[in-house]
C-alpha cells in the first residue's frame, strides 16, 4: 500500500472526481460527467480551498480510497477550519480497516 497526492495525478484525480460525484452528487449522463470532471479538475487546481487530496493505492497501483482536507467547510462556515471534507473506501476494500489508520 502507498499514499499518493491525487491532485498531482490526473488519472487518479479523475477517478476521485467520478467517485465523489457518484457517492454524493446527482446522477449525470456521460456528457454531463465529462464536463463535470473537466470543470472540477480546473477548480481543484485553481482554488485555494483544497489543502490536500490523499489516495491510498494497493500493490497493483489501484485506488483503494481517499481523504480530502479543505481549508474550510463551504463559503458559509469558514470558521470550521481545517475541514475534513470526504473519506471514501471502495466497496471491495471495505471492512479491512483502511479508514482507521
Amino acid at each position: 500500500m502507498k499514499i499518493i497526492n491525487l491532485k498531482d495525478n490526473d488519472v487518479f484525480l479523475e477517478e476521485y472526481i467520478r467517485l465523489c460525484s457518484l457517492e454524493w452528487g446527482t446522477l449525470k449522463s456521460d456528457n454531463e460527467m465529462k464536463s463535470y470532471i473537466i470543470d472540477k479538475r480546473k477548480r481543484i487546481h485553481s482554488e485555494d480551498k483544497v489543502i490536500s487530496i490523499l489516495g491510498l493505492c494497493d500493490n497493483n497501483n489501484k485506488l483503494v480510497g481517499f481523504i480530502s482536507l479543505f481549508k474550510y467547510d463551504g463559503d458559509y462556515r469558514r470558521d470550521l477550519t481545517p475541514w475534513y471534507a470526504t473519506m471514501y473506501v471502495k466497496k471491495e476494500y471495505r471492512g479491512r480497516g483502511y479508514s482507521k489508520n
